[in-house]
C-alpha cells in the first residue's frame, strides 16, 4: 500500500506524523545546536593550547637566551645548536604525547628560521596572536604567534604554532561521532515508541469498531457507553441513534407484513370457501374453466401469505435456531411440495445431488429458500420444460431452460417486487426471490444468478461454505 493511501485512511499514521514531526525537528535542531557548539569548543580548545604550547617554547627559548646558549654568535658553536634541538625535539614530543596529536611549529630568530616542522617551513608568516589563512592549495591554516623581546632585532624569538583547520573539524566530527553515536538510534526507538502509543490509544477505537462489527439486522443491540472514552462518545451515540431508527425500521416492517398476511388470510379463505361453493353449484361447463382459474389464484395467494407469515415469525426471532440438516433431503422435500405444479407443466428434472451433505442451518428458512427457487425455475420453465438441480462440492445449482435473465439484471431481481423484463408476462409478485436472498443471507450463504451452462436460461447457485 502506498505512503499517500496509508495517509489517507489511517488515523494511527496521520497520529504519529503529527506527534514525529515536531520531536524529529527538535531532534535536528537539538544535534545542529550540539554540533555548532561542540565546533566552537573544540576550536577554543585547540587555541588554548597553541597559546600554551607557544609559551612552553617561549619560557624553555627565553631561558635558553639568558644563559647565552646561543646568540648572535652561535653559528659558532654548532654543539650548542644540536643540544638546543634535541630540547626542542623532546619539549614538543612531550607536547605531542600530551595533546596526542602531530604539533607543527616553527622558530625564528630574527629573520632566520631556527626550527620548523616539515609542514611549517613553507607557510607564511604569521601576525601576532591568532590568525586564520589559505594557502595556495586550499588548505586553511589557523596560525598563533608569539614573541620574545630582546635587545636588538636580531636577537628577537618569534615562535609560531600552526594547525590545519580541516584536521580541527575531522578531530571534531570523530569526537561527536564516538560521543553520539549511540543516540543516533534515538530516532528510530522514539518511532517505535510513539507508534506503540498511537496504536495502543486507540484500542478503544478498534474495540468499538468490533462491536460494531458485530451488529447485524439480527443483532441491533446499542452498544455500550459505560467507561467510554470522551473522544468516542459522539461516534457510539450516533451509532446507537442509527441502530435504534433501524429497528424501529424493521419493526414497523415486521408488523406491517405481518399485519397484512392476516388481514389477507381471512378474505383468501373466504373466497376459497365460495369458490367450492360455486363449484358444488355449478351447472354450467363454461364456467369451470373460470373457476380453475381463480382456484389457482386462491392457492398462490395463499402460499405468498403463508410465506409471509413464515418470514415475519423468522424475522421476530432474535437468533434463528440452527440445527444440522441434510441437504439433499431439504431438495427432495421441496421438489415433493411442488409435484403437482411440476406434473401440470409436464417438466421433466434431473436430480444429482451426489453423496449427503450436511449443513448448519435453520429448517424453515431453507425450505422457504429452495421453495422460492424450486418455484421461481418451474413458473418460467415452458411446457414440457427441464430443470437441472445438481451440486458440486458445497455449490447446489438449480437450471432452468426458461427465458433467463438479463446480465445487467442479476444482481436486481434479489430486490423485493423487482421483476425481469423477460417475464412480465408472467404471475408472480416479485417476493419469492427476495425472501430467498434473506434466508442465505441469514446462513451466510452465497446465492447467486449466473448464465445457464445450457441454453438461454437462469441458473442458481447456492454455495453452502462459510
Amino acid at each position: 500500500m502506498h505512503i499517500p493511501s496509508l495517509w489517507r485512511r489511517s488515523i494511527a499514521w496521520r497520529l504519529s506524523f503529527f506527534v514525529l514531526l515536531p520531536v524529529l525537528i527538535l531532534l535536528v535542531l537539538a544535534g545542529s545546536l550540539t554540533a555548532y557548539r561542540s565546533e566552537l569548543s573544540v576550536d577554543k580548545l585547540y587555541d588554548q593550547q597553541m597559546q600554551q604550547n607557544a609559551s612552553i617554547l617561549i619560557a624553555f627559548l627565553g631561558h635558553e637566551q639568558r644563559e647565552e646558549s646561543f646568540d648572535e654568535h652561535e653559528d659558532e658553536d654548532e654543539n650548542e645548536e644540536e643540544d638546543l634541538g634535541v630540547e626542542m625535539d623532546s619539549i614538543v614530543g612531550g607536547i605531542e604525547k600530551e595533546q596526542q596529536r602531530v604539533v607543527d611549529y616553527r622558530v625564528f630568530l630574527g629573520e632566520s628560521v631556527l626550527f620548523s616542522t616539515d609542514a611549517a617551513a613553507n607557510l607564511p608568516r604569521c601576525s601576532s596572536g591568532f590568525s586564520t589563512f589559505k594557502t595556495i592549495a586550499e588548505n586553511e591554516w589557523r596560525c598563533y604567534k608569539r614573541d620574545l623581546k630582546a635587545s636588538t632585532p636580531a636577537n628577537i624569538i618569534e615562535v609560531e604554532f600552526f594547525d590545519k583547520l580541516q584536521r580541527r573539524r575531522d578531530s571534531n566530527h570523530a569526537l561527536l561521532f564516538s560521543t553520539f553515536a549511540p543516540f543516533l538510534f534515538l530516532p528510530l526507538i522514539i518511532v517505535f515508541i510513539v507508534l506503540w502509543a498511537v496504536r495502543r490509544g486507540l484500542t478503544p477505537l478498534r474495540a468499538v469498531s468490533a462491536q460494531i462489527e458485530e451488529r447485524s439486522v439480527s443483532n441491533l443491540q446499542r452498544l455500550p457507553t459505560e467507561d467510554l472514552a470522551r473522544e468516542l462518545a459522539p461516534v457510539v451515540h450516533s451509532v446507537n441513534g442509527l441502530l435504534e431508527s433501524i429497528n424501529n425500521g424493521i419493526e414497523r416492517e415486521k408488523r406491517f407484513s405481518d399485519d397484512a398476511a392476516h388481514e389477507l388470510r381471512t378474505p383468501l379463505t373466504s373466497m376459497s370457501m365460495l369458490e367450492q361453493l360455486l363449484r358444488r353449484e355449478n351447472t354450467d361447463p363454461r364456467l369451470t374453466q373460470h373457476l380453475d382459474g381463480l382456484q389457482k389464484s386462491i392457492e398462490k395467494g395463499q402460499r405468498m401469505v403463508n410465506q409471509l407469515l413464515l418470514f415475519a415469525r423468522l424475522q421476530s426471532s432474535q437468533s434463528l435456531v440452527f440445527e444440522t440438516l441434510l441437504l439433499n433431503d431439504l431438495v427432495e422435500e421441496q421438489l415433493g411440495s411442488l409435484s403437482s405444479q411440476i406434473t401440470e407443466k409436464e417438466l421433466s428434472i434431473t436430480l444429482d445431488l451426489g453423496e449427503p451433505l450436511y449443513i448448519s442451518a435453520n429448517r424453515d428458512a431453507m425450505e422457504l429458500l429452495l421453495t422460492n427457487i424450486i418455484g421461481n425455475a418451474i413458473k418460467f420453465v415452458g411446457y414440457r420444460g427441464h430443470i437441472d438441480i445438481g451440486r458440486s462440492g458445497s455449490r447446489l445449482h438449480i437450471e432452468d431452460d426458461g427465458p433467463g435473465v438479463p446480465d445487467s439484471e442479476k444482481e436486481r431481481i434479489f430486490d423485493r417486487f423487482y421483476r425481469s423484463s423477460k417475464t412480465t408476462d408472467r404471475r408472480g409478485s416479485g417476493l419469492g426471490l427476495s425472501l430467498s436472498k434473506w434466508a442465505a443471507d441469514r446462513h451466510k450463504f452465497i446465492l447467486s444468478c449466473v448464465q445457464a451452462k445450457q441454453g438461454t436460461g437462469a441458473r442458481f447457485v447456492l454455495d453452502t461454505k462459510h
